[in-house]
């Protein structure tokens, strides 16, 4: 009698881990200055000890976690909750190699689990996960005028200085 699996692969793993969200948001420190509309403060932060390794100018994080919240807001619910899963299954790959997830890692341990881990692992579904996430973080932080300089961006060679969007004012006014 063959045994038929009810239940996808992909459904367990998001089972699991919305289960170990619920169970650790608790824990996580309180981001209640802040108001996100997409991101819980389990998620930000990951975001934000993640930003902490990987972007050289630490001042902005906020600002970028903001942001990143603001672009998740506008897209698709799948999308948002891919990247979401994504932030979930990065934390907790760790486990398997410290028993703590990446965010209570010290600073040393997340620098060792970043590039011996996951960068020099093998899995390559850890990497991709570890890219995608660097690169959106990327994005959103040369995003901001404040690094410009430092890269020695002019700014935009129009010279018209930048207009709001409907969507980024409408979402100022929601979390104002």
């Amino acid at each position: 009698m063959k045994l038929e699996s009810r239940i996808s692969r992909k459904s367990l793993f998001k089972f699991v881990l919305s289960l170990y969200g619920t169970l650790t948001i608790p824990k996580c420190k309180n981001y209640n200055n802040y108001k996100f509309l997409v991101l819980n403060s389990y998620e930000i932060q990951i975001l934000v000890e993640l930003a902490r390794e990987i972007l050289p100018d630490t001042n902005l994080i906020f600002k970028v976690v903001q942001r990143i919240d603001e672009e998740l807001t506008f897209v698709d619910t799948y999308i948002s909750s891919d990247f979401q899963y994504a932030l979930y299954a990065f934390d907790l790959y760790s486990l398997l190699f410290y028993w703590k997830r990446f965010s209570s890692l010290s600073s040393h341990e997340k620098r060792n689990y970043i590039d011996n881990i996951i960068i020099e692992g093998n899995n390559e579904i850890m990497k991709s996960v570890y890219n995608n996430l660097r690169m959106f973080i990327y994005l959103v932080y040369y995003d901001q005028p404040e690094t410009w300089k430092k890269i020695q961006y002019d700014g935009p060679f129009s010279g018209v200085l930048e207009k709001s969007s409907e969507q980024r004012l409408y979402y100022q006014n929601l979390i104002f």
